[in-house]
């Protein structure tokens, strides 16, 4: 088949199976319309020729012979267009094999932040003041952004409780990261004078919040509300568009912040320190500027020792150039951890089988099923997924057909067909699916009058249970009788949790519904964990949703995190894990430390 047939084909199969909206298939063929061009133009009769090697001089022609040669970020979302495509050939029986399953995108740049300078941020700090109710709350959120380096979305944020002992501030940063960071003696009178004459008349106007920073409404401030107060302080202070979203001025420039949390602010060797600012620092921190390089500014112009925190038990995140006291607390509210990688296995099953089971829809179910299988297989692990939700959205996720082959619902129905026959294999090594479709909605009528109607699916299972070492089961968000089929199959439970008031509620019915398949129908099933999903850090219901539920459920929830991020989303639609389209962001250590941390409660050999 030729190239331009392929790439027609491909795109076929994206607007009618897939779905994808018209934007999205006109930027896969242009994308897919350059891989066509230049195999075109080195001779090839179709992607079915091509071999790894040829893949990597497309690479290399993308970044260096094209003309205009295209940025980083463009070939990489070419080449998931080009995976895509050779995918759906292999899948299809038009090539033999897949021989872009190993082709990697190339790693974005780290570039450097741009940044205000020194003297520019102290125009904007002199640039408010005042004793009216707003003026007195600008100084304060100035002060402490100068102060800490918190992002303007941390800061809005921030409840009065997290001012710990008038010192330190708890920062809530990306990924759910919790920090400690000293607050200094200017951000410290402008936070009390705010506290004092501001807050409370400003909160008289609204309703009770725990907000430190209140709009003149009386609600907690909106991220947009503090970067018009910046705004106004630049204008004011003559900066004109120096300051904005995109430049981050305070947090970027806030050596001299840290700096000045220990001398104060007219000391001579602040601005030396800041001499030290080296253009190679990624996230445009001098090293000069970090709490233990500050031991000489402390020093030689320090003479409020009483005002300084102790510093001996903080480090340097790399992360966020920031210092935090040690130990650093997760999201869940325990010591954070990274959990050791699982040695391997010297002999496969029988399969510990899992449910991931919640009966409201869109908490993260088949997101985790696909992409805990794909790192538990990472692991050297032998996963076998099993779709038992009509939608099939597991099956689509990880790429598989279910038009003419077997399916859950035919092993659900017939004795014939061997659970053999409906397993497929998945472009993650190691991972294999039993695909589902909308006929499975119909099963629970049928299943109605069998006997043990309940342990059908267990039968199924326990006939390729020992050619694996776990099985995952994406439950349908409901609670009939395919969910207690799955339950009553397994021997532990997941809950993967959004965090979510309204997903909150139905907790405790689920595991009341997973107590009474322990009593009645099968006495060896646990609950292995909770597992929170969707966080956002930076929003107090997130946080107050994880913290009711840790305070609910204790140690069952587990400490990995999983949170709100639009690659997982972008995966889907490349029908990939997110451990294969974006190795190395932050979604895909989430799940490998998931997968660690189920190894090492002992729910995954």
């Amino acid at each position: 088949m030729t190239a331009t047939a392929s790439v027609e084909g491909y795109l076929r199969h994206l607007t009618v199976e897939r779905g994808l909206a018209r934007n999205t298939v006109t930027s896969y063929r242009r994308d897919l319309g350059l891989y066509a061009d230049w195999l075109a133009a080195r001779g090839f009769d179709g992607p079915g020729a091509v071999r790894e090697q040829d893949l990597a001089d497309f690479v290399r022609f993308l970044g260096a012979e094209r003309r205009p040669a295209l940025a980083t970020s463009s070939i990489a979302r070419v080449l998931s267009a080009v995976r895509g495509l050779h995918r759906f050939l292999a899948e299809e029986g038009v090539i033999e094999a897949d021989v872009s399953r190993e082709l990697r995108p190339p790693k974005l740049p780290m570039r450097l932040p741009k940044a205000i300078p020194v003297e520019e941020v102290e125009a904007l700090l002199a640039a408010v003041g005042g004793e009216e109710l707003h003026e007195l709350r600008d100084t304060a959120l100035l002060e402490l952004l100068y102060a800490t380096g918190a992002r303007v979305s941390e800061a809005v944020s921030l409840n009065v409780d997290d001012l710990v002992d008038d010192e330190v501030v708890r920062l809530f940063g990306k990924g759910g990261k919790q920090r400690i960071v000293p607050l200094g003696s200017y951000a410290r009178r402008a936070i009390d004078a705010y506290l004092v004459r501001a807050r409370p008349a400003l909160s008289a106007r609204g309703t009770a919040t725990p907000a430190l920073f209140l709009g003149l409404r009386g609600r907690r401030m909106s991220r947009q509300a503090a970067w018009d107060v910046i705004h106004r302080a630049a204008e004011r202070a003559g900066l004109g568009a120096s300051v904005s979203p995109a430049r981050r001025g305070c947090r970027r420039a806030r050596g001299a912040g840290v700096a000045r949390a220990f001398v104060g602010r007219d000391d001579p060797d602040l601005h030396a320190g800041h001499s030290r600012y080296t253009p190679g620092d990624v996230h445009g921190f001098p090293p000069a500027c970090s709490l233990e390089s500050t031991k000489h500014l402390r020093d030689a112009g320090a003479d409020d020792a009483g005002e300084r925190p102790d510093v001996t038990n903080q480090t340097q995140d790399p992360a966020d150039g920031i210092a935090s006291l040690e130990p650093e607390v997760g999201p869940a509210g325990r010591p954070h951890r990274d959990f050791p990688e699982p040695a391997p296995l010297r002999s496969h099953g029988p399969a510990r089988i899992i449910a991931l089971c919640n009966q409201k829809g869109g908490v993260g179910k088949t997101t985790t099923t696909i992409n805990l299988g794909a790192t538990l297989a990472e692991y050297g692990r032998r996963v076998l997924a099993v779709d038992f939700d009509p939608q099939g959205a597991l099956s689509a996720g990880l790429g598989v057909q279910t038009h003419d082959a077997p399916t859950i619902y035919d092993l659900l129905l017939s004795r014939s067909i061997e659970p053999a026959d409906a397993i497929q294999h998945t472009m993650v090594e190691g991972l294999d699916v039993i695909p589902a479709n909308i006929d499975l909605s119909a099963a629970e009528v049928h299943l109605v009058t069998e006997v043990a109607r309940e342990q059908i699916l267990a039968g199924v299972l326990r006939r390729v249970a020992p050619d694996y070492d776990v099985i995952l089961i994406d439950c349908q968000p409901s609670l009939g009788l395919l969910t207690v089929n799955a339950l009553t199959a397994s021997h532990g439970v997941v809950i993967p949790l959004e965090c979510e008031y309204f997903a909150l509620r139905g907790v405790a019915l689920l595991i009341e519904t997973i107590e009474k398949v322990r009593d009645r129908l099968n006495p060896a099933i646990e609950l292995d964990g909770i597992l929170a999903t969707m966080y956002d850090a930076r929003t107090l219901h997130s946080r107050e949703v994880l913290e009711r539920v840790v305070d609910a459920f204790g140690d069952k929830v587990l400490e990995t995190v999983i949170t709100r991020t639009v690659k997982f989303p972008d995966a889907t639609v490349a029908a990939t894990p997110i451990t294969e389209f974006a190795p190395d962001h932050q979604a895909s250590t989430s799940y490998r430390q998931l997968a660690r941390e189920l190894v090492f409660r002992g729910a995954v050999a």
